[in-house]
């Protein structure tokens, strides 16, 4: 033991020391405007940190989600760093650190659960996997990205939960078991995509721990996941709670188009982790496929392939389980029930890369093993190249990151089609940016192809930064026709119509964006109440 412990420490220091290289200069990133104000730069809830937060985080919803534990991190962030985009970086590469070592010791637990290992092969076993985990340019969206702490923060306890489980069902240790539980839970709490971990912990009864190989077996092991599948279930509920107003409708993506699609997003998946090029922040959701076209054919096929293939080896149960993990995994995000109107994310192979990398660790320390210098040669060959070429990769992806306008620039550079959404966040990043014509002539083209609230309120802001009142007060009103709940533009429709002289009107406007929950509107309406008393403005 004590010299599987030594080769596995080094392999984790090790590949937690490149990771966190690789990362260093994502921490001169800033914020960017996607998501990121709501989560951090302009929320408000996070910057008091007492019980009223605490009792809000765990039982609200907020920005379409439950997940209390991100929301606290977010406010002791900025108990400690204010609004420096530094430290929310810092954490997120810190975090993610973490997560690859903790990748290192699950591979370690794993592989020597089936056979035992050299200490050479034990450091591969471990740094593999752990290393391309942690260099990966795929996971580069959930570390560089604030606004997805989530995702490296319910990764951290989904891999804590899965160790303390190996514990528990090798040593019988009811203590391992309840801080599994707990992890799970925390897990959960930080985003509900773990949602899928009991159904991992069975898969890794069947193998490598082999607990399934009786109905007494196979009984006992359900039983012990019964407390997890409630928790998978109570988040199941809120998730689904919390994404209604999110949620695509039948109408508008049909469930034929949502399978067929999500096929191809699962070989899509595998073509990014295999080959990382073309990596973009956001992916359009086509919302007429062609089922029969070639890359639809193609998926078909080496789905299928890998399926039959796994069932054929199905006496190697390692490879059955990697890819029930992967599909398994990914089931929540593949698109059955499709929210927002991305086809995929990078984001979402955070979690299910987990696989098909320990399985390439496990392939090594087999290499390792083999005691084959034309082979071991030929491994740290390509460990070489590969990682060179990964954390090159991973560093020109984070770099991306760096602010709003480089990061709508490189989306529409990969994808000049990407549509109305990506053009009207450019807009916004050149309004922020004080380039107004290019900004208002992003948000033209943005309502050219699909009129929206949100890219009229835009327009109208930007119209009113270049003096434009009257055609301002004409965009933010087809913005409240077509979401009269949106406080932040009754909000900046009141400023415009108070410069405009009409003050009635601009009370009024105050007034619903304060009962919509706007927290600055009420010290507006007070000061428009005070500097125009009754009357003077009829």
């Amino acid at each position: 033991m004590r010299d599987i412990r030594k080769p596995l420490l080094a392999a984790a220091l090790l590949s937690a020391l490149i990771t966190f290289i690789i990362y260093l200069p994502s921490l001169t990133n800033g914020f960017v405007g996607w998501d990121d104000p709501k989560y951090v730069s302009e929320n408000q809830w996070i910057r008091t940190l007492d019980f009223a937060f605490l009792k809000e985080a765990f039982t609200e919803v907020y920005f379409a989600n439950w997940h209390p534990l991100t929301m606290i991190s977010y406010a002791l962030d900025y108990a400690l760093w204010g609004l420096n985009p530094l430290g929310y970086h810092l954490e997120n590469v810190i975090i993610h650190t973490v997560n690859t070592a903790l990748v290192a010791v699950l591979s370690v637990r794993l592989v020597t659960i089936v056979r035992p290992l050299s200490a050479p092969a034990v450091f591969a076993a471990a740094a593999v996997p752990a290393l391309l985990f942690g260099i990966h340019p795929l996971h580069v969206e959930s570390v560089a990205w604030i606004s997805e702490r989530k995702d490296v923060l319910c990764a951290m306890f989904f891999l804590s939960s899965i160790l303390f489980y190996l514990r528990y069902a090798q040593k019988g240790k009811a203590f391992c078991y309840i801080l599994s539980l707990m992890a799970f839970a925390l897990a959960i709490m930080s985003k509900s995509m773990a949602v899928t971990l009991p159904a991992v912990l069975l898969l890794v009864d069947f193998y490598p721990l082999r607990r399934l190989s009786s109905a007494k077996g196979v009984l006992k092991a359900v039983a012990e996941k019964l407390p997890f599948f409630a928790i998978s279930a109570f988040a199941a509920v809120m998730a689904v709670y919390s994404q209604s107003s999110s949620l695509a409708s039948l109408a508008a993506a049909p469930f034929d188009v949502r399978v067929v699609t999500a096929l191809r997003a699962y070989v899509f998946y595998l073509e990014k982790l295999f080959v990382p090029l073309g990596l973009a922040p956001y992916y359009p959701y086509q919302l007429r496929p062609d089922p029969f076209g070639f890359k639809y054919l193609v998926a078909y096929g080496v789905l299928a392939g890998i399926s039959i293939g796994c069932l054929a080896a199905i006496r190697y149960r390692a490879f059955i389980v990697t890819w029930l993990y992967f599909l398994g995994t990914l089931l929540p995000v593949i698109g059955f029930v499709q929210v927002g109107v991305q086809a995929a994310a990078d984001r979402y192979m955070y979690i299910p890369s987990l696989s098909l990398l320990v399985l390439i660790g496990a392939g090594s320390a087999l290499i390792v093993e083999r005691n084959s210098r034309a082979l071991l040669g030929a491994l740290l060959a390509l460990i070489s190249v590969v990682t060179v070429g990964l954390s090159y990769a991973t560093v020109k992806q984070a770099a991306i990151w760096k602010d709003s306008l480089t990061l709508w620039d490189y989306e529409l550079a990969v994808y000049p089609d990407a549509g109305e959404l990506a053009i009207m966040n450019r807009g916004v990043a050149y309004k922020k940016a004080g380039r107004y014509k290019e900004a208002l002539a992003d948000l033209n083209e943005a309502i050219n192809l699909k009129p929206s609230a949100m890219a009229y309120s835009n327009r109208g802001n930007v119209r009113k930064r270049m003096g434009d009142i009257p055609g301002s007060i004409e965009d933010y009103i087809k913005a409240l026709e077509l979401d009269p709940q949106d406080a932040a533009t009754y909000f900046n429709f009141a400023l415009v119509l108070e410069e405009s002289g009409d003050i009635t009107w601009a009370i009024e406007n105050a007034d619903k964006a304060e009962r919509l929950g706007l927290g600055q509107a009420r010290e507006y309406l007070e000061h428009l109440k005070a500097s125009y008393p009754a009357g003077a403005h009829e």
